[in-house]
């Protein structure tokens, strides 16, 4: 049976297929007595251990359903499996290269970085010593030439 929802939102007027169970209390359940998953009414078989649901506990008048059947402990051997899970792929060599070449061209970027401001602080400091000694000798070529000047005058004014 279809049934279009009344119900405003984002499945206004949006077909689903519902069994009469679920039109008359749409919060019902099915109850596996295999494993004790709750299901969907409209399910034929169990999500998780895929065991026949027909014939499962369904809600009674009251709107409860029966006691689930006990729940064993998993053995040891067991494995739990997610059938809704994507298997995982293997990584492709060429996302391998790309993260390598990734890697390679960030930290070369980052060793000339590190290069070219260490080059201009040493360029910075060279042109700093060259002002600094070019000051120098100027004020050295203004003593010696006062020094000489003080010699070439007068001999009264020497010491």
């Amino acid at each position: 049976m279809l049934f279009v929802s009344p119900v405003p939102g984002p499945n206004r007027g949006r077909q689903s297929h519902t069994t009469q169970a679920s039109m008359e209390n749409p919060m019902s359940s099915t109850k596996c007595s295999k494993c004790g998953l709750t299901n969907f009414v409209s399910a034929e078989h169990c999500k998780r251990c895929k065991a026949s649901l027909v014939g499962a506990s369904t809600p009674n008048e009251s709107g409860f359903s029966p006691a689930p059947a006990p729940i064993q402990a998993p053995s040891a051997k067991s494995e739990c499996v997610f059938e809704d899970a994507e298997p995982r792929r293997p990584i492709s060599p060429l996302r391998i290269l790309v993260l390598v070449l990734l890697v390679v061209g960030v930290t070369w970027f980052l060793i000339q970085k590190e290069e070219t401001e260490r080059a201009a602080e040493v360029k910075a400091a060279r042109e700093f010593d060259q002002k600094r000694r070019s000051e120098d000798e100027k004020a050295q070529m203004g003593r010696d030439q006062s020094e000489r000047a003080r010699w070439a005058g007068p001999a009264s004014t020497r010491p």
